[in-house]
């Protein structure tokens, strides 16, 4: 006769989507990277701000789906050539 496994567990998680999100902040005069720039997203859920590195790059890692805003705080001297944010 066949025998008789008991417990025999599974366990399961959701598969959630994420997203990175990444570019540079520019200066529009000499296409160089701008460091130390503070960019924020944001939803309706949270919030992260990040500082540009040495050329300007930023990045924003494992995002869940959903819609963001994302935006540069502007630094005294500057002026904003492009879209202020985008969502």
């Amino acid at each position: 006769m066949g025998q008789n496994i008991p417990n025999v567990n599974f366990s399961n998680q959701p598969i959630i989507n994420t997203y990175d999100v990444s570019g540079y902040n520019i200066n529009a005069s000499d296409n160089q990277g701008l460091p130390g720039w503070n960019i924020t997203i944001r939803n309706s859920n949270k919030q992260i701000s990040e500082l540009t590195g040495p050329d300007g790059f930023y990045e924003f890692k494992y995002l869940e789906d959903g819609t963001y805003t994302i935006f540069e705080e502007l630094q005294s001297g500057w002026t904003n050539t492009s879209t202020a944010s985008r969502n």
